[in-house]
């Protein structure tokens, strides 16, 4: 049979505003709110993507990758890091884990079954390997948070209360905007935020004070809710 020859796709004309990024410039977020109660605790990004992998799941994904490649109409979100660190993905975490799966990146070495298994798909559709994705970056932490909470909070990708209502404790605790900035920016007009600020917040109490541990409950939460 004749040899393949796989060439890293150009990226398009669109790009120039969206470039493409090295995955190995690509950092994870401990702080996305969709990890729940282990948002904020620093860990390894080994650690981190195994949580993805584990709550999230993310075959969906790989199989989506390596069939149809990245695509480019969905880049992902990044803030650049000091000290030229790379970028700290703040949108797009699972689609982030499921492309150093694909590649067989250090930080994926609990999963190379699905390496294996998802490289081979990615070979019988003559697909390129994916270094490099779209990555929009933006300037500062209130373009990012008006993105976020458009995108999540009030759009078509809602996350669960638990991760709102730490998203919004989150900017609160970050930044100098208030509790009515959010609240307008995200067009809440039920006061649901701060019902759900303030329900997070009893919770979070609770824990500290020894009165609640999450695993004891008798029905667990949705998502990212413990």
């Amino acid at each position: 049979k004749e040899a393949r020859t796989y060439a890293v796709p150009t990226p398009s004309r669109s790009s120039i505003e969206t470039p493409y990024i090295a995955l190995s410039e690509l950092h994870l977020d401990h702080t996305n709110p969709r990890l729940g109660a282990k948002a904020g605790t620093p860990q390894s990004e080994l650690d981190l993507l195994n949580a993805i992998v584990e709550v999230f799941g993310v075959d969906d994904v790989l199989s989506s990758l390596a069939v149809n490649g990245y695509f480019e109409a969905e880049p992902m979100v990044g803030v650049k890091l000091p000290a030229d660190r790379g970028y700290r993905i703040a949108e797009g975490n699972r689609r982030l884990a499921a492309c150093l799966i694909l590649v067989g990146d250090e930080r994926a070495r609990h999963h190379q079954k699905r390496t294996v298994e998802y490289q081979a798909l990615q070979r019988k559709h003559g697909n390129a390997p994916i270094t490099r994705v779209p990555v929009r970056v933006l300037d500062d932490d209130r373009s990012l948070l008006s993105y976020l909470g458009v995108r999540h909070i009030a759009a078509s990708q809602p996350w669960d209360s638990y991760a709102k209502a730490a998203w919004v404790s989150k900017v609160l605790d970050s930044s100098n905007l208030t509790l009515t900035d959010v609240t307008e920016m995200i067009g809440d007009q039920h006061k649901t935020v701060a019902r759900a600020l303030e329900g997070y917040h009893f919770v979070n109490q609770l824990i500290s004070a020894a009165q609640f541990n999450p695993a004891d409950s008798y029905r667990p939460g949705r998502g990212s809710n413990p």
